[in-house]
């Protein structure tokens, strides 16, 4: 993750775009009612998937996870299990495409609408 932050605040900075890192460690607790939401990246109020239009799955874990699906990504054919710097810098400069483009930009990208998300609650974001 660092990797990728440090490239993309490279790429955007010249665009007057700021690369923010929020990192959290989910709890056990939480952990287990979701493991899905294990590595789980949101760029721009979207998660990584939503940008390269990748497919969610699931693969059996190692011991790490006390023997839980693990979330995984699947992007042009490959699966991931660890998301590589390269998919997320892929992801933010997509991201950072659509803010530069302006209001406008954002509007005809965002469909207009909002709604509350089911996975981050209280929180909301354009579908």
């Amino acid at each position: 993750m660092d990797e990728a932050a440090g490239r993309l605040a490279n790429a955007l900075g010249a665009l007057g775009i700021e690369v923010a890192v929020d990192k959290g460690a989910l709890d056990d607790a939480t952990f287990r009612a979701d493991p899905s939401a294990s590595n789980r990246i949101w760029l721009a109020g979207e998660p990584l998937e939503a940008w390269l239009a990748a497919e969610i799955g699931e693969s059996a874990c190692c011991g790490s996870c006390g023997g839980a699906a693990c979330r995984t990504v699947t992007v042009d054919g490959t699966t991931y299990e660890a998301i590589p710097p390269e998919l997320i810098v892929r992801a933010g400069l997509l991201a950072g495409a659509r803010l530069v483009g302006g209001p406008k930009a954002r509007a005809a990208t965002s469909a207009g609408s909002c709604c509350t998300r089911a996975d981050s609650p209280g929180t909301t974001r354009c579908c």
